[in-house]
């Protein structure tokens, strides 16, 4: 969130309550005795010079993604229709931040960074498998039509970042160069798979009466080896009176 202590993302963020003839470009005064081409206070509230911050502030991100969709329609009889269709999508992602040692925060009052370094590796991979087929068939005054969907849906990814604060030597932005005790590492994966079968079969017999019926099977990984399938099913039927009786 950006917010005026800290900005959050948005170095620019300052720039909407600073004075209308603040120079962001100037350098800081002789009295400041910092050493940096920009001034880094607006001296309005705390917000920050946004020139400042990006001049000493590192944030990098590389991101690549891959996806795609394959799609299969086919019918190769008159009374049956099969689909198919196939996605796939993949990202991964590095993000590096870094503040050097002694940049002073957005209010004159705060203490100047003793330095701060993050990295970060992401990867995630998604891919859905679905397939369905609809046979539909009259004889007679019966129409029967029966429908099957199956879909498959497997995602994964992972996560490396560190961190670590308080340079010991300046113009060394390591990890190995901060202080050990705010070193910090962690680490994090998932798996997910879902499973859905769909059948339904509607009977018509001469649009009059109607029995339609559901069954599905769901499945999620999320859950325990025992509660991870349910079967859930519907029975329903319709009689159109209006189809017998002539009703003014």
């Amino acid at each position: 969130d950006v917010t005026e202590q800290g900005q959050g993302g948005n170095p620019f963020y300052s720039t909407l309550i600073a004075p209308k003839d603040l120079n962001l470009a100037a350098s800081p005064p002789d009295s400041l005795n910092i050493d940096a081409k920009y001034n880094p206070f607006t001296n309005s509230g705390n917000a920050g010079n946004p020139l400042y911050e990006l001049a000493t502030n590192n944030d990098e991100i590389d991101e690549e993604r891959l996806f795609g969709n394959v799609r299969l329609n086919l019918e190769p009889l008159d009374w049956l229709t099969v689909n198919g269709q196939f996605s796939y999508d993949r990202e991964e992602d590095e993000v590096s931040t870094l503040t050097g040692a002694g940049a002073q925060p957005a209010s004159p009052t705060g203490t100047p960074s003793q330095g701060f370094i993050f990295e970060s590796d992401g990867f995630e991979r998604l891919y859905i498998a679905e397939g369905s087929f609809t046979l539909e068939e009259e004889v007679a005054d019966l129409t029967t039509q029966l429908t099957g969907r199956y879909s498959y849906e497997n995602r994964e990814g992972r996560n490396i970042n560190a961190s670590g604060e308080n340079f010991q030597a300046r113009g060394v932005p390591q990890f190995g160069n901060t202080d050990p005790e705010n070193l910090d590492v962690g680490s994090s994966e998932f798996s997910v798979i879902a499973e859905n079968l769909i059948g339904n079969l509607v009977l018509n017999y001469n649009d009059t009466y109607i029995v339609d019926g559901v069954l599905r099977r769901e499945g999620v990984s999320l859950f325990g080896a025992d509660d991870r399938y349910k079967t859930y099913f519907r029975v329903a039927g319709t009689y159109r009176l209006t189809q017998d009786l002539d009703i003014p």
